[in-house]
């Protein structure tokens, strides 16, 4: 398979009024997205909320996402649930769509020892049904994985890559030197929006991360502006207050906050919110949408608002 690199941006999920998916936004923001410069998609992420959502509306998802971006860009497929069982059943789902990774967080809320997570993937790996396995190191909301489980992980062919959402980036140095120097085909990603430049310099294969979806421009700025060796770390600070803001509310909601400044459509959230916060959505969204388009006027990125 081809290495994955470069930056995938994680699709937050559209609601209806009733609580129901909105397809139709969905495919609208997918549309819009898949004509950026981002190199592919992630569907059912810890963004996209896979773990308020059912099982069936994850595979629902995913194969809405499929359709939509009808073979524009890769699609990497999230497969964490709460037991190894239903991450096999989103493998075999996702294999059926021609999905090119699937993100696979250990089974959560029950914690697991270093040698449950190595069991773990062991066993998603042996019945993953052809698609390569991106681990997913995020020790907020599961079990992580430590570096001795993930020198084991690299002798494992069918996990093809890790995502390291910590934000710790010695910890990512660490996980690319043992990459070169025992399996270079493999990938280390960055799943902090925040540490993106900082990653790309110790040599990090790129990024999942929800502004990829919500600012693409923004994203792919700091590719380009790395690359040329040339105003990098301006884009990068940037987007630093953005995420900053984000951390003031429940996740995902202030995420989903910024891309409604720019014109995405979430609806309502499946999460309740407290009056208090309720009460400073019109004054953040005013905010957000002032300073989004300043930054995309700073750096000349073109289109600041996705519209109708």
């Amino acid at each position: 398979m081809e290495r994955i690199k470069g930056a995938y941006g994680i699709i937050l999920t559209p609601y209806k009024p009733d609580g129901s998916i909105d397809y139709n936004e969905m495919q609208r923001q997918v549309d819009y997205v898949c004509r950026t410069g981002i190199r592919g998609l992630v569907a059912c992420g810890s963004t996209g909320e896979c773990a308020q959502l059912s099982p069936q509306e994850n595979m629902d998802i995913m194969s809405a996402v499929a359709e939509a971006i009808d073979g524009r860009k890769p699609l990497v497929c999230g497969a964490t649930a709460g037991d190894v069982k239903t991450s096999q059943k989103y493998l075999s789902h996702m294999a059926k769509l021609g999905a090119c990774g699937a993100l696979t967080a250990p089974s959560y809320y029950f914690p697991l020892s270093d040698e449950d997570v190595l069991e773990f993937y062991k066993e998603a790996a042996h019945g993953n049904s052809g698609v390569p396995i991106v681990a997913y190191h995020i020790p907020q909301f599961s079990s992580g994985i430590s570096l001795p489980v993930y020198e084991k992980l690299l002798e494992i062919p069918e996990i093809c890559a890790i995502k390291n959402s910590s934000g710790n980036i010695n910890f990512q140095m660490q996980m690319i030197s043992l990459r070169n120097e025992r399996r270079p085909d493999f990938s280390v990603l960055t799943g902090s929006d925040e540490a993106l430049l900082a990653s790309l310099s110790v040599g990090c294969d790129g990024n999942f991360t929800a502004l990829a979806f919500l600012l693409p421009e923004l994203t792919q700025a700091i590719y380009d502006r790395f690359a040329a060796n040339s105003g990098a770390l301006d884009c990068q600070m940037a987007s630093v207050p953005l995420i900053r803001f984000a951390g003031t509310y429940p996740f995902p909601v202030g995420y989903k906050l910024i891309g409604e400044a720019r014109g995405f459509r979430f609806g309502p959230y499946r999460q309740p919110l407290s009056a208090r916060l309720l009460e400073r959505f019109d004054a953040d969204r005013h905010m957000l949408r002032e300073t989004i388009r300043g930054i995309y006027e700073k750096f000349n990125l073109g289109q600041e608002d996705i519209g109708e």
